[in-house]
């Protein structure tokens, strides 16, 4: 992995010491004790940052931008009642999103009674996410329980879809450009050192349709033509930078 090592937070406990060894190890990088060390030192000795908190994990870029998760976009989804997202996909179905970033897609489909495995390549968006997702606490039980039901997965979607056996999940999802993402949120401008514009090819889509029941899905900007190119319907939403297209497996 690149220039990266693993620490807690200054006033450790022996939760936060033992989850930053199993880190260590699950991901071959030090650990290295705190010791009142500011993080701008840990940077210039080692590069990029990981933290591990009592309640979150927060991975600081040498730059000094900052990811950590929250479900910040996804609740005010929710709280709005209605979501074109969850419009599209319904509920009780199972779903895989290919593109989990940071998941704010993957809790607003668990909120509505879907069940979704979610797909990460980069490790630390993975580590970061997956860890939130079952230790954040400030928001409603319900919101919670989504959050906890949702199966995160290190893999390359390419790579995993190749794996599904055919007709084995509802609906594939993919946002490749991790679309819901928010410059100005503060817990998510470390990302933009992470994240990556993945280009869906034609094996992909393929291997998506063969692995759905019911349908792919892709999320793009308005004026993006992946729609087109791959043979799915547009849905059109007046005044919003973000369409969603749907292929349908005829049944």
């Amino acid at each position: 992995m690149e220039n990266l090592m693993i620490t807690t937070a200054v006033k450790e406990k022996d939760a936060m010491i033992q989850l930053a060894l199993q880190l260590s190890c699950e991901w071959n990088v030090p650990y290295i004790k705190r010791q009142k060390q500011t993080i701008q030192q840990l940077i210039k000795q080692f590069g990029n940052v990981l933290i591990v908190y009592s309640d979150k994990l927060e991975y600081v870029h040498e730059d000094g931008t900052k990811l950590f998760f929250h479900p910040n976009t996804a609740v005010i989804r929710i709280r709005q009642g209605y979501d074109p997202l969850s419009e599209l996909v319904g509920s009780g179905k199972t779903i895989l999103d290919c593109t989990m970033g940071l998941a704010g897609d993957s809790i607003v489909m668990a909120y509505y009674h879907n069940h979704v495995t979610a797909i990460e390549y980069d490790p630390i968006i993975y580590t970061v996410v997956k860890h939130g997702l079952k230790q954040f606490k400030d928001v409603e039980e319900t919101v919670q329980k989504a959050m906890h039901r949702i199966d995160c997965v290190h893999d390359n979607f390419s790579n995993y879809l190749k794996q599904q056996n055919s007709d084995s999940v509802d609906i594939v999802y993919f946002d490749p450009m991790f679309s819901e993402t928010i410059k100005e949120s503060k817990n998510i401008q470390g990302i933009q050192s992470r994240q990556k514009y993945v280009a869906l090819t034609q094996d992909d889509i393929n291997e998506a349709k063969r692995v759905c029941k019911e349908c792919v899905m892709i999320k793009a900007h308005f004026r993006d033509d992946v729609f087109e190119r791959f043979g799915f319907q547009r849905h059109v939403r007046e005044n919003t930078k973000f369409h969603y297209g749907v292929w349908k497996k005829l049944q």
